[in-house]
């Protein structure tokens, strides 16, 4: 349960950069199961909506708040429209998240799934940062089958894993109590894939195909 929450955050991640916004995704594990992932995206949106409540804390607290039910545009994503952050958001001991878009930057912080702070504000000197930082801490209370112990190693395996599927992308991860640190960035998709793990092979050069018909891509290699 702990390990979906960090993948439910991470493909969220993962959307913006397959959508061609950002191309660095850093996961961050620290003491206590901290968790930190931040990406070079859009920026989660926040300010008020029409009903009058704040955006950002509609994304990871409400119910059918998401943007990834009909929208084409999300038809290849990995992550669970939305509702997979509210899942970590409410399951987490604490819980923020800092979104940068638009010449400005919103912080909310959550304690057992309740709001604790919200702030907002201009970035300093017109900056023009974009991205989307979460932090977290698995709730002991939650998931409470046995002591919470993020395994870095298979953390390592699953974005290695998404770094075959997600060509261009540098997943940088950081475990903060051995300091390791650790990059996957594969330029050629899963044609790297089979060359690093393919083990023996009958022919020198992989066939490696790339088609794409109504918006749907698919990439095959034998």
């Amino acid at each position: 349960g702990v390990l979906q929450c960090l993948r439910e955050i991470i493909t969220n991640s993962i959307d913006e950069a397959t959508m061609g916004f950002g191309k660095k995704i850093t996961v961050e594990l620290g003491n206590n199961n901290m968790v930190t992932i931040s990406d070079e995206g859009r920026g989660c949106p926040f300010g008020k909506r029409e009903d009058g409540t704040e955006a950002l804390e509609a994304i990871y607290t409400m119910a059918h708040s998401g943007a990834k039910f009909n929208d084409k545009i999300f038809q290849n994503v990995a992550g669970m429209n939305g509702i997979g952050a509210k899942g970590v958001a409410l399951s987490s001991e604490k819980f923020s998240v800092v979104s940068y878009r638009n010449h400005e930057w919103a912080k909310l912080e959550l304690e057992k799934g309740i709001k604790v702070n919200f702030e907002s504000g201009k970035q300093i000197e017109g900056g023009n940062k974009t991205g989307t930082l979460v932090e977290f801490q698995p709730s002991q209370e939650v998931y409470n089958l046995e002591p919470i112990v993020i395994n870095f190693e298979e953390v390592k395996k699953m974005c290695q894993d998404w770094s075959y599927l997600s060509k261009g992308i540098a997943f940088i991860l950081v475990n903060h109590i051995t300091n390791e640190r650790v990059t996957y960035h594969s330029k050629n998709g899963l044609l790297d894939l089979m060359k690093e793990k393919g083990g023996r092979t009958i022919h020198k050069t992989p066939l490696h195909i790339t088609i794409a018909e109504n918006g749907i891509e698919a990439e095959i290699v034998m």
